[in-house]
């Protein structure tokens, strides 16, 4: 049964202009600001993508795959992509997202066994805003929930909803191999009808650190490799990402 506290993590993608820069020069959509010529590349959901994850003492594997959007989850927004995670092959959350100038918007989240729980946003939930020098909040967005296709509206409501970053460095690797500090973003949602969870976010890499369950059992994990998936952008590749 879906509840109204859904244990959810985070889409793996944040967006991030020049660390603590105060630069007065004018920056976002239309002003040839270089961060913003691909938003897919820079808030890390171009299609065809393998993120694969540790976590200490683990025994299970973490992969997050950025795939083509197709009718299992969204038929109204096949132009866009679904980011999907999976534990040792199993499919535990997907998120369908936007990604715009200056926004990546979030418009659908599903959980639970063959994605049975689903929240739908109307309009996109603004998941980063571009360039995030400062925290934002916005209470523009419905939240509208389903279990098997059929609307909870018990469960519906408007969100209050507001994002915090802090600056942290995170040692990680892209190759599975060779590590690397990164200069973060740890990234905190507030607000939102699930229990949305921390990610540190590294521009045109994507989220090298992230938390997945609940307060009550939560794990971290660590991206160890990137990669390509090998029959991409077929919908449904076999290639599952973190088998």
């Amino acid at each position: 049964m879906l509840k109204s506290r859904l244990a959810l993590i985070p889409i793996a993608v944040l967006a991030l202009s020049s660390c603590g820069s105060e630069s007065k020069k004018q920056i976002g959509p239309g002003t040839g600001d270089p961060d913003m010529e691909n938003p897919a590349a820079y808030f890390g959901v171009e299609a065809c993508q393998c993120y694969e994850y540790e976590s200490p003492g683990s025994a299970f594997k973490l992969g997050v795959a950025v795939e083509r959007v197709n009718n299992q989850y969204s038929p109204d927004h096949k132009d866009m992509n679904v980011v999907v995670y999976r534990q040792n092959g199993t499919t535990i959350l997907s998120y369908v997202v936007d990604p715009t100038e200056p926004d990546l918007l979030l418009h659908r989240v599903f959980s639970g066994e063959g994605g049975q729980d689903e929240w739908r946003l109307e309009p996109g939930l603004p998941l980063f805003r571009w360039p995030m020098q400062k925290a934002f909040r916005t209470s523009d967005t419905d939240a509208h929930a389903f279990q098997n296709g059929v609307e909870q509206e018990d469960l519906a409501e408007k969100l209050d909803y507001s994002v915090i970053y802090t600056k942290e460095q995170v040692v990680a690797s892209r190759t599975g191999s060779e590590t690397e500090t990164f200069d973060a973003i740890k990234v905190d949602y507030f607000g939102t009808p699930w229990d949305e969870q921390s990610r540190w976010f590294v521009p045109k890499v994507g989220v090298v650190k992230l938390e997945l369950g609940n307060s009550a059992n939560r794990s971290t994990w660590t991206l160890k490799k990137i990669r390509t998936l090998k029959d991409c952008p077929s919908v449904n590749p076999k290639d599952a990402c973190g088998l």
